[in-house]
């Protein structure tokens, strides 16, 4: 399992502070990685950024959107996942965490208001998943008629989003999303897309790959996931996001951020109860 995160914690006596924000070379962090700040005694003061030669201050500004209204971070770090989410620089963006800590729904918010702003360099939303059922779950059997009806079940945490499966098929429509089917991208190239992979714990690294490389001029890479809902053993064994964290780490491209706070609900955090061994 990867240690990575993206986001490190220090706690920083006040008579070091300065030392800290002139000169962070000695602490060996990461380009990108995400730099949470706290006083002795247990406050946070700074929220920063190593950007491969000093220490920033991160910025990010709240979503704000006709469908699913103003969206602001609740936390430490989904402020990081926000501030990596609007910074152009990355093309490579990762978000993991457990269930219910928001990486899906404010990745996804942002790339549905890009997809519909028109300053925004995105025309659409490549939306992949690797489409296995739940584990230990039946499969329903044969799914009819085309593409877009045989993915959409996969999609719905989108129209959950919107409001109703009405505008996910009006976004469908109009082209803003495509979903696309992991089994038939390679060979493309993608321009002007946020390629969108959801529930990454389920790809191996040669799947991983595939879909990178599909990206063109002016598109980027997301990829949200929860290394604990793995649906077959192979990608437990054999992960592909796990590869893609500790092969671009520090890669000037690439940000990663793990949330760690469910946010959903008090009672939808007792689920980790059931996981525990």
């Amino acid at each position: 399992m990867h240690t990575y995160t993206g986001v490190r914690e220090l706690i920083i006596a006040d008579d070091k502070l300065q030392e800290f924000y002139e000169d962070g070379k000695e602490y060996g962090f990461y380009t990108n990685e995400y730099i949470k700040v706290k006083n002795t005694s247990g406050n946070v003061i700074y929220l920063a950024k190593w950007n491969g030669e000093k220490v920033v201050p991160i910025k990010y500004s709240k979503i704000n959107n006709e469908y699913f209204g103003i969206i602001t971070p609740r936390n430490d770090e989904q402020k990081f996942l926000l501030s990596m989410l609007q910074d152009d620089s990355l093309i490579g963006r990762v978000c993991l965490s457990p269930f219910g800590c928001g990486k899906s729904f404010i990745s996804l918010a942002w790339a549905l208001n890009e997809v519909t702003s028109k300053r925004s360099k995105y025309n659409c939303i490549r939306y992949i998943r690797n489409n296995h059922i739940l584990r230990d779950c039946n499969d329903i059997g044969f799914l009819p008629s085309g593409q877009n009806d045989k993915l959409k079940p996969w999609a719905m945490e989108i129209a959950d989003i919107l409001g109703d499966e009405d505008t996910l098929d009006l976004y469908i429509d109009q082209k803003k999303i495509i979903l696309e089917f992991m089994g038939f991208c390679r060979g493309r190239s993608w321009e002007r897309s946020i390629i969108f992979l959801e529930e990454a714990q389920n790809a191996t690294p040669y799947q991983i790959a595939t879909l990178m490389s599909r990206c063109g001029q002016d598109s980027c890479f997301i990829a949200v996931g929860d290394m604990r809902q793995t649906d077959k053993d192979i990608f437990t064994k054999n992960s592909g996001i796990e590869k893609m964290v500790n092969k671009l780490k520090g890669n000037p491209l690439f940000g990663m951020v793990a949330l760690q706070k469910n946010e959903r609900s008090e009672f939808s955090s007792l689920a980790d109860l059931l996981l525990e061994d």
